[in-house]
């Protein structure tokens, strides 16, 4: 494995991995042919990882590919992430775009645009206008004004005004103003708005899924 204390990019670089470091900052174009585990991985232009990321802090606001898995503390995005493979990030902040296999983690606030196959995390807020195409899992599932998602499933779920959901499922949910839901399945109580739109409501025994799996330490 291939020791780095520091890495600055300003123009082109190929690295040769698997690769250890404290901290990497690319603000031109970084490809990594192999895996990397380090400290601080920052990019504001383009990074491609040929293997798995591991990180305390990973930073994005340019362009970011993962082709192995991502597992980091603090995951910060705010340009292009895709991620083959699945993930694991404790604190996900993202206001770009991402897509992603799978990704688990304590807390996730999303304000852009999300393709993935499954959401995890203990605390989801889903920013208004945003769009996730994801089965969405939490304890808390907060979903702003506008914002269109595919399926949750959670504790407490609470819909603003305007959202378009197909698919809801919670032990207690609160539906706002003009949203618009499929299907709305509870456990323990239900408060829909008067103006929102739900085509069927159902009462179940308990969830159809565990709520959430804590996200071990990175580092």
């Amino acid at each position: 494995m291939q020791d780095i204390e520091e890495l600055k990019v300003g123009g082109s670089i190929r690295l040769k991995g698997p690769i250890r470091f404290s901290k990497i900052e690319v603000g031109g174009s970084l490809r990594i042919e192999g895996g990397a585990q380090g400290e601080e991985f920052k990019t504001s232009g383009s990074a491609e990882i040929e293997g798995n990321l591991e990180s305390r802090i990973v930073e994005s606001a340019g362009s970011l590919k993962i082709k192995g898995n991502l597992k980091a503390i603090e995951g910060n995005f705010s340009g292009a992430v895709k991620v083959e493979g699945d993930a694991e990030i404790k604190n996900l902040r993202m206001s770009g775009s991402m897509k992603i296999n799978k990704v688990k983690g304590e807390t996730a606030d999303f304000d852009g645009d999300v393709v993935a196959e499954e959401i995890e995390f203990r605390s989801v807020r889903v920013g208004k206008k945003t769009e996730i195409s994801s089965l969405i899992i939490g304890k808390e599932v907060y979903i702003e004004r506008d914002a269109e998602v595919a399926s949750v499933i959670g504790s407490k779920v609470v819909i603003e005004k305007g959202v378009e959901a197909n698919y809801v499922e919670a032990e207690e949910v609160e539906v706002g103003r003009n949203a618009e839901i499929n299907v709305l399945k509870y456990v323990k109580s239900f408060k829909v708005h008067k103006d929102a739109e739900v085509e069927k409501v159902e009462k179940v025994e308990s969830l159809s899924r565990d709520i959430f799996s804590p996200v071990e330490p990175t580092g």
